[in-house]
């Protein structure tokens, strides 16, 4: 998971802020744009083979469930010269609402096979400046 993630022109992967949890002073929290990213691998023997993708988002601590499921699918380039080859997805997440703290997992599959899951905190923290009045924040050293 990032902040935000592209592909170069030569198919190199561009990731910045790399995320794995999010602290928020509120729940429900919408997920600004975020982006899942993963790398496929592929043998010769699959080059040309379209495969189906999964991408599933659960909350994992009991009540939650299925948030999202998104199927696409994706085609095994042949490369330039033999060797394996890498096939980058990247997947813009916004907007997404998570209920609760807790632990939320995106699982990928490629057809009935899962080969990735990758879990994200949402923790619920206090507001790091709070007020007693209006001007003077609380906490730090006493006088």
């Amino acid at each position: 998971l990032a902040d935000y993630a592209s592909v170069a022109y030569d198919g190199k992967l561009n990731i910045m802020g790399i995320v794995a949890e999010i602290n928020t002073v509120k729940v429900p929290f919408t997920l600004p744009q975020m982006y899942l990213v993963f790398s496929l691998e592929a043998d010769p023997i699959e080059y040309g083979n379209e495969y189906p993708i999964r991408v599933v988002l659960r909350y994992e601590n009991g009540e939650g469930g299925q948030l999202l499921d998104l199927q696409g699918s994706t085609q095994i380039p042949q490369p330039e010269r033999p060797s394996r080859v890498l096939n980058n997805q990247l997947i813009g997440l916004g907007g997404v609402t998570l209920e609760r703290a807790g632990t939320y997992t995106f699982t990928v599959s490629v057809g009935a096979e899962e080969v990735a899951a990758v879990p994200l905190d949402v923790n619920l923290v206090e507001n790091e400046l709070t007020t007693d009045s209006e001007d003077e924040p609380t906490g730090g050293l006493d006088d």
